[in-house]
């Protein structure tokens, strides 16, 4: 395996993956030194939204809106990460690449409760019980992995932000947290695995953009 990022040695890799980060390097023009960020790699199968699942979600939603309004409307209980605009950009690169690992247990509760609703309310104060409902149920598409999330689509989440559960809106996986913490901010190229524990899935080079100077 080549020297790498401190990153990549403190991790128990399958013996294929030095492997695949070497070929990325080399098949992208990439020296040694550049880091690279192992992740899980989701593998679903696209089906179509069977009308249960539909139906198990409207159930769950109807539930937690119920909750929600027993109580007054609050404000996110977890604040989003404090990350740097070019940490942000690399953790979108890198969820891409993964396409969903965190989403697959999401099934038809999609990881929303009542807290998620009480802060729709808190930012749209106006919104009623049939607009919520209805606003998530117009939100779910055609198709969606099977046994995933409901709203977990070939693009990734159909929900905007505003409609997620602040834990999905703060989620990063391990492998993201651990790589931020060893760097303050993002170097310039970065090699992106995505490997299910038996082959590499997908990779592709994550580039930082430098802001113009002044």
């Amino acid at each position: 395996m080549a020297a790498g990022s401190g990153y990549e040695r403190s991790m128990s890799l399958p013996d294929a993956i030095p492997a695949a980060i070497a070929a990325a390097r080399r098949r992208h023009g990439l020296a040694e030194t550049d880091p690279a960020l192992v992740l899980p790699a989701y593998q679903g199968r696209l089906a179509r939204l069977p009308a249960a699942r539909r139906r198990a979600f409207a159930r769950h939603l109807a539930a937690v809106i119920s909750e929600a309004f027993a109580a007054p409307a609050a404000p996110p209980l977890r604040p989003e990460p404090s990350v740097t605009p070019g940490a942000a950009a690399l953790a979108g690169a890198a969820c891409g690449c993964c396409r969903g690992h965190c989403c697959s247990r999401g099934g038809e509760h999609a990881y929303l409760d009542a807290d998620t609703i009480r802060r729709l309310r808190w930012v749209e104060s106006g919104l009623g019980r049939a607009a919520i409902l209805a606003r998530y149920r117009a939100a779910l598409g055609p198709e969606s992995y099977e046994g995933s999330c409901v709203f977990h689509g070939p693009a990734g989440c159909r929900l905007d932000r505003a409609l997620r559960s602040d834990l999905c809106n703060t989620f990063y996986c391990n492998e993201l947290k651990r790589f931020l913490r060893a760097h303050a901010e993002p170097p310039s190229r970065t090699v992106l695995l995505a490997h299910d524990g038996t082959q590499t899935r997908r990779a592709v080079v994550h580039r930082a953009s430098v802001a113009p100077r002044p």
